[in-house]
């Protein structure tokens, strides 16, 4: 259940216009009273659909509307719309007030007015009609009071206005920018006028400059002054100070007008005094010509018989109030700091005459030229200045079949020692050179890098050329079988530089002539094949052996004769082709149309037919093959070598080289025949023996720079040194192992 109370002024009576009502009839009840509650008349009670639009109107200035459903179902509802037939009260502007009003009724009138200082923004008077809606409304809306203003007035040049708002009866002030005031005939203030004018009508105050006292009494003595910017003393204007030459500025350098009027120095006043440099002593053991101090006077020293004048002869007083040069003295007979020198330094603080200083060198450095200097009488040092060397070592000599590399052999030098190539380092690797011109170590000493024995196959021949009982780096093992063997493998073996055997250890293996095959109903007896070995053949019943009845393996693998046949017809039986030496077979059963092949070992080529056909007549087809070593020729010679030892030239044969004299050998000195023909590696090759660089020993001198076999080089000592042991001289030789005869010799 809803309520709706509806109230309007006292006299007057309420409308109601309904444009829609569709409610559940009897459930849905709209019940309308003429009065503020339900105990007043009963206007209607309203249910179902009504057509519209229809009005219903109130006997009085209330109306009571009282609403009930039971939510049972949905329809459109209602849509009244309610009107007063009068106009109300309208409201006063802000800053206004109701002139006059008629009444509410049709055609009353309503008049406004702005409070002082307001006007009027809008119409000023409203009449009460009927809208075509049909309710009562004033035909225009209340209007707004502003504020009169009389707007921003002017400003002075070089000033400006003081004001909150520009509002009638505001008073605003005008004021001068810094360094300006107003004048005085004109007035400082004016209000705005409720005409909107102001009171002192626009006319605009003015802003004169300040002013300082003039300074045309003001003089500088020995100077002058000027006004830089600004004139006729104003405010801003600026006046500097400056004095004469030979004068210089006490007090301010400039003044400036200040936004007071007054000037900015105060109480002091610029003056310029005379410059004046100082009252300059006379040295000791000299005199001085001139007893002016002030700018621009002069000074002479000279001194006396003995002395030597230092610093300025002639000193100026200048405009900074400073004499010019350097302070003068008259000192007696000096040499000057002597001149120092490179790696040394001087020792001795006086350097008058007879004076003495002494030169050394550092640690490393020895000096040549005089060590003492003397201060003589005409001021001068004595001798030359001595100059500082390096102290040298001299070539600390190589190793014994090794060789000595370093950028220098100076103080702090650092040389490093290395081996030949098959020898080991036994001591230091470096040595530097010290300042006792003696290096630090002694040359190392090289041995040679030693190989194990390799060994002797069995039935074998060794050969070896070896030193001291061991197989040293270089060292050459022949090998060779004894008869009826061959030798599989290398026969020649080199000890390399890591102390291993450059192959494997050879082996002797026995002859084998192969199987020598068995004739077409022939017998063979006999199991080895190997060299010595025989074999017998016989025939099958009746038939007759033709040829040897017995074949010997000999030395070179071959069988001593062919193979014997027997008599008769052999149709429908090869009998078996036999193995060659060095070769495999792949056989069949040996009749007719069966086959059988022929395979070489490694390092060996086939001649003769590689398969055989067994034909019907017993016989095979081709020819027997037979094995043969691969042929590597002729390997070459290296020049100044030759080719000390062959044991052929055959497949797994090889050839040792060797160097003439004067010569060593580099790379390998031997090479193997492999199995596709070629040699092994490279031919080595010889090079021209030297023996490297021997040294210089420390203060000694060498002749003689060819390091070649069989050159000598000789050793002498320098002057002031002898050589130990009472020789004058040593002489040493290069060596066919590439090593100095005898040793270095040292002098003291």
């Amino acid at each position: 259940m809803c309520s709706w109370l509806i109230n309007v002024e006292k006299g007057y009576n309420i409308t109601l216009h309904f444009e829609l009502f569709q409610t559940e009839k009897e459930f849905d009840i709209l019940e309308i009273f003429d009065g503020p509650n339900i105990y007043s008349q009963n206007l209607a009670s309203l249910s179902g659909d009504i057509e519209t639009p229809f009005s219903l109107t109130t006997t009085g200035h209330q109306l009571l509307l009282r609403w009930s459903s039971d939510h049972g179902t949905n329809r459109r509802g209602f849509h009244i719309r309610y009107v007063a037939m009068y106009c109300s009260t309208p409201d006063s502007p802000q800053h206004g007030f109701v002139v006059s009003q008629t009444g509410g009724h049709l055609n009353s009138m309503v008049r406004w007015a702005c409070d002082r200082g307001y006007k009027l923004i809008g119409k000023g008077t409203a009449v009460c009609k009927k809208t075509t809606y049909g309710y009562y409304a004033w035909d225009a809306p209340v209007p707004a009071c502003q504020a009169v203003s009389c707007g921003v007035p002017s400003a002075p040049v070089n000033g400006g206005v003081l004001a909150a708002d520009y509002s009638v009866g505001t008073r605003v002030t005008y004021f001068c920018n810094s360094g300006y005031r107003l004048s005085s005939k004109e007035l400082t203030t004016t209000v705005c006028q409720p005409d909107g004018t102001w009171s002192n009508h626009n006319k605009i105050p003015r802003c004169i400059v300040m002013m300082c006292p003039s300074l045309s009494s003001f003089s500088l003595d020995h100077g002058k002054w000027r006004i830089v910017n600004g004139s006729h003393y104003e405010y801003g204007t600026k006046i500097i100070f400056t004095c004469n030459p030979g004068y210089y500025r006490v007090g301010p350098a400039h003044i400036q007008c200040l936004a007071n009027g007054v000037w900015s120095w105060r109480n002091e006043r610029p003056r310029c005094r005379i410059i004046s440099c100082g009252d300059l002593p006379t040295p000791p053991n000299g005199k001085k010509i001139g007893t002016q101090t002030t700018f621009g006077a002069s000074a002479i020293f000279n001194c006396n018989l003995g002395y030597v004048l230092t610093g300025s002869t002639v000193r100026e007083c200048l405009l900074s109030g400073l004499w010019s040069g350097t302070e003068t003295q008259c000192l007696a007979g000096h040499c000057g700091i002597p001149e120092q020198i490179v790696n040394g330094q001087v020792i001795g603080e006086n350097f008058g005459y007879r004076d003495t200083v002494v030169y050394q060198c550092n640690p490393g450095f020895r000096l040549i030229g005089s060590s003492v200097r003397i201060c003589q009488q005409d001021h001068t040092w004595s001798g030359q200045l001595p100059v500082c060397i390096s102290v040298t070592c001299g070539h600390p000599g190589s190793p014994i079949y090794g060789r000595t590399t370093g950028d220098g052999f100076n103080y702090n030098d650092v040389v490093r020692f290395s081996c030949n190539k098959g020898y080991t380092l036994e001591g230091p690797s470096t040595a530097q050179c010290q300042a006792s011109r003696q290096w630090s170590q002694q040359p190392p000493t090289c041995r040679v890098v030693n190989c194990t024995d390799p060994g002797i196959p069995a039935n074998s021949i060794r050969e070896s050329k070896i030193e001291h009982g061991n197989f040293t780096f270089g060292s050459v093992v022949f090998y060779d079988c004894n008869p009826g063997y061959y030798l599989f493998g290398s026969s020649v073996l080199t000890c390399q530089p890591v102390g291993h055997w450059d192959k494997p250890l050879p082996e002797c293996i026995e002859v084998d002539c192969g199987h020598p095959g068995t004739p077409p109903h022939g017998v063979m007896s006999g199991e080895k094949f190997t060299f010595g070995s025989t074999v017998r053949y016989s025939c099958s019943g009746d038939r007759q052996l033709i040829g040897d009845s017995s074949l010997t393996c000999q030395l070179n693998g071959h069988w001593s004769g062919p193979l014997p046949h027997c008599s008769g017809d052999s149709a429908g039986t090869c009998g078996d082709p036999g193995t060659p030496a060095h070769a495999s077979r792949e056989a069949g059963n040996f009749k007719v149309r069966s086959k059988v092949r022929f395979t070489c070992a490694v390092g060996h080529t086939l001649y003769g037919s590689a398969e055989r056909i067994c034909f019907p007549n017993g016989t095979w087809s081709g020819r027997q093959p037979f094995c043969k070593p691969v042929q590597c020729g002729n390997p070459g010679t290296p020049a100044h070598g030759l080719i000390s030892r062959v044991d052929g030239t055959t497949f797994s044969h090889s050839i040792v080289y060797s160097c003439m004299e004067g010569y060593f050998l580099t790379g390998s000195p031997t090479r193997q025949c492999l199995a596709n023909g070629t040699w092994s590696g490279t031919a080595p090759n010889c090079t021209m023996i030297t023996c490297g660089d021997p040294g210089i020993p420390a203060n000694g001198l060498r002749f003689g720079d060819d390091t070649t076999v069989g050159q000598n080089v000789t050793f002498m000592c320098q002057p002031g040194y002898v050589m130990i042991g009472g020789d004058n001289t040593v002489t040493r030789t290069c060596t066919n192992n590439g090593t100095w005869s005898g040793t270095m010799p040292a002098c003291q």
